[in-house]
């Protein structure tokens, strides 16, 4: 490793990476009431949850009470912890901004040992922090950053033991981390499993896989002990899987990812420049080199992300993705070496078309951002401020459970089945049903009142005493909210408490008797 080597790929990048968030948190709050925000409900869902967990030992929402509502368990006992030494919903920004430098911190690190020029270095975690839209994925404030940090530490750390044939123990330390995660990360574990068979490394194949299934191995049980399905609710109604019960379907079973990454033109850019590597070492014929390796280890990982998953509001999806292909371009060092001047004009235009799409997909992330942080402060916000207020320690039927897990302490009946094991399959989108079950499950628990989206309150039979509705709506599933007592005895009492926070609202918000 250079002991001599520039500190400016490491001052540089953390600069501008600080400044962005900085900038972004001070616009952002004066929007909010001098609050920051995060732009999605899911934040406020593993808020309640890590709290929950620290606090009372139980993987849910409720003391004693399981829901396997996540998908990112290591984020949800990273975050638990934290707050047991800092009790405050800023703590996930706070975590997220360490991860942030962390990754330029690593960047730094692997291009100082691989030799790459400090520019060339600079420029790297330069466009990490702007293309991979760091700062939006730091003020998210959920699993995404973390994810992108161990997703380069794997596919450097596989890429540099393949080459040596040596150190594949670090492996197995990695890929539980990368594995819980996200889901996602399981991808990255398998394709190093694939290379380890084909370059023949037959022992290392199975401790790998099992040591990157465990965490999932471990909550699926736990889920499944306790009547929940194997698979975490937020990852079943999230996948991206297609249904194959027709001739097309199973054509795209096999062929899936190549028909999501030609319509899907948001991942040509990370495409782009993960599949320059790979193409220059064929013309190379150099399929023994850590570039060969990092860049197969990308481009596998990208193929079966786009076969399985998809892309995401505010580009959290396939956020590592670009991160991930930013840094094997620039540190297999692929823009040299190029003699011709046809493969110069292709890989000129195509990098240039990636550069384009990028920063419109940028521009795009930053504006939903703008617009996102308000309406969750609008209309999730003030609904937990709303519960904490009246119905602290009642069970409450809503839609969107983030904001009122955290800020209340209520026992939550929920309608989309993240956190109500019932309505995983008991769906709005066949009414009878749903409200046959709805009704059931809440004369068993004694539900005081809902609040609910309109669309998904088929045939229930409550009293509507208000409803909120926000301007601009870009993030949330409706611009309105209903307020709704379940039983005629509670609609004297959420009339009167509707009325008595109504002056307690943000301005801008649209109040409905």
């Amino acid at each position: 490793m250079n002991k001599g080597y520039s500190k400016w790929p490491l001052l540089l990048p953390a600069l501008v990476f600080l400044l962005l968030i900085g900038i972004y948190t001070l616009t952002s709050t004066t929007r909010c009431d001098g609050k920051l925000i995060y732009p999605l409900d899911d934040t406020y869902i593993h808020l309640g949850l890590a709290d929950n967990l620290g606090s009372n030992g139980t993987w849910g929402f409720r003391e004693d009470i399981f829901a396997s509502a996540s998908s990112s368990p290591l984020w949800t006992v990273i975050l638990a912890p934290s707050l047991l030494i800092w009790y405050s919903e800023l703590m996930p920004f706070v975590i997220n901004i360490l991860f942030g430098l962390g990754i330029i911190l690593l960047l730094y690190r692997i291009a100082k040992s691989r030799d790459l020029p400090p520019n060339i270095a600079t420029v790297m975690s330069v466009l990490t922090v702007i293309f991979t839209s760091t700062v939006s994925l730091t003020l998210l404030g959920m699993e995404h950053t973390l994810h992108l940090l161990l997703f380069i530490a794997f596919i450097h750390t596989g890429a540099r033991v393949l080459e040596r044939n040596g150190g594949y123990w670090r492996l197995l330390v990695l890929a539980p981390l990368l594995g819980s995660a996200r889901f996602e990360g399981l991808f990255t574990v398998i394709a190093m499993s694939m290379l380890l068979l084909w370059k023949r490394r037959w022992k290392w194949v199975l401790p790998l896989l099992f040591m990157g299934f465990l965490p999932t191995i471990i909550l699926g049980f736990i889920s499944y002990r306790n009547g929940w399905p194997v698979v975490p609710s937020s990852l079943l109604m999230k996948t991206g899987i297609t249904s194959y019960n027709t001739a097309r379907g199973i054509a795209r079973l096999f062929i899936n990812f190549l028909y999501q990454t030609i319509t899907t033109p948001v991942v040509w850019p990370a495409f782009i420049v993960g599949a320059i590597p790979i193409i220059r070492n064929i013309w190379k014929r150099d399929f023994e080199s850590y570039n060969f390796y990092l860049s197969l280890l990308f481009m596998l990982t990208f193929l079966a992300h786009m076969h399985t998953a998809g892309v995401g509001w505010l580009h959290r999806y396939e956020a590592y993705l670009y991160g991930g292909g930013i840094f094997v371009f620039f540190i297999s060092q692929s823009y040299k070496g190029i003699q011709k001047r046809i493969r110069k004009i292709v890989v000129f235009s195509a990098l240039t078309l990636a550069l384009l799409i990028g920063l419109a997909r940028a521009a795009e992330n930053y504006k939903d951002l703008y617009l996102a942080q308000p309406n969750i402060y609008m209309q999730q916000y003030q609904t937990g401020r709303f519960l904490r207020k009246y119905y602290n320690n009642s069970t409450v039927v809503i839609s969107d459970l983030g904001a009122p897990v955290w800020l209340s302490n209520i026992r939550v009946i929920d309608g989309a089945g993240l956190a109500s094991k019932e309505f995983i399959e008991n769906r709005p989108e066949q009414p009878d049903r749903y409200a046959k079950e709805m009704a059931r499950v809440t004369d068993s628990l004694g539900a005081s009142i809902a609040i609910l989206y309109a669309e998904t309150t088929p045939r229930l039979g409550w009293t509507r005493c208000g409803s909120l509705v926000i301007p601009d709506n870009e993030i949330c599933y409706s611009d309105s909210v209903i307020f709704l007592a379940v039983k005629p005895e509670q609609e004297s009492a959420l009339r009167r408490n509707f009325r008595d926070f109504v002056p307690l609202l943000p301005e801008g918000i649209e109040v409905r008797y």
